[in-house]
């Protein structure tokens, strides 16, 4: 059996196509996150062995994902893609974490992947966990998990696990009171939520993150995709010609 129950979910956000100006984000090239979501995928697919994902992009038509849906059969993976079209204007003011809850609102009141989930691993697009079957050996009786930042009152939103129940209950609308141009994080938001709540629990084994920071453009944790991944993003994508179906500005078509 795989290290995921059936009941678990791994839900990936995405945003090709990120809305423009937004803040403090320096990842913004359409082209470069496509690979970046491409590799992320990937591995997810081939990699982690997870038995049921989700992607989900408020930014592109779900007809760019279509080569990972026979990839994801191949290996025994059930693949849902959900894709809408997020509000590019708020996104743009009040900043990348509104896009994120967004996309994570979206998923949590449509995806049929989720109906009969009782938990779900959340990453945030364009990485992956290296140790990810470890930490689900290690966390498999704990519903809510969340890592701390180093700067007080901060969560680490990029990964995390959460009961489907308790996230739509207390953190699935936090994102409406975002606004990172005056410093209200996403990250502080669910952070007191959680303390409030007394469910701050951390993973006892530190995730290994692979990948890029659409905040800063570096590289996280142990590093970047391996070429192997980078290679099947590139080739992918050449062959199903998405780079001809995201916009060129980065401005995203409706979906």
């Amino acid at each position: 059996m795989d290290i995921l129950d059936a009941s678990e979910v791994v839900i990936i956000t995405s945003a090709i196509c990120p809305a423009p100006n937004v803040f403090m984000l320096a990842l913004s090239d359409p082209r470069a996150r496509l690979i970046q979501v491409f590799a992320c995928l990937y591995q997810w697919i081939l990699g982690a062995k997870a038995r049921r994902i989700v992607i989900c992009d408020g930014t592109v038509d779900a007809s760019l994902f279509s080569p990972f849906s026979e990839l994801a059969k191949d290996h025994g993976v059930e693949l849902e893609v959900l894709t809408f079209s997020s509000s590019q204007n708020l996104v743009s003011r009040l900043g990348k974490g509104y896009g994120e809850g967004e996309i994570l609102r979206y998923v949590m009141l449509n995806s049929r992947l989720l109906h009969n989930a009782n938990c779900f691993f959340k990453i945030t697009g364009r990485l992956y966990i290296r140790n990810f079957r470890e930490i689900c050996r290690a966390h498999s009786a704990t519903p809510v998990i969340f890592n701390r930042k180093p700067r007080p009152g901060v969560a680490d939103t990029r990964f995390f696990k959460c009961s489907v129940d308790y996230f739509r209950r207390s953190l699935m609308d936090a994102f409406e009171k975002v606004n990172d141009r005056k410093g209200i994080f996403l990250e502080h938001l669910y952070c007191s939520i959680l303390e409030a709540d007394n469910v701050l629990v951390p993973f006892s084994i530190q995730p290994e993150i692979v990948g890029r920071s659409g905040t800063t453009g570096r590289v996280n944790g142990v590093g970047e995709y391996p070429q192997d991944a980078l290679s099947a993003a590139e080739a992918i994508a050449l062959a199903h010609q998405s780079f001809r179906l995201i916009p060129q500005s980065g401005t995203a078509e409706p979906s």
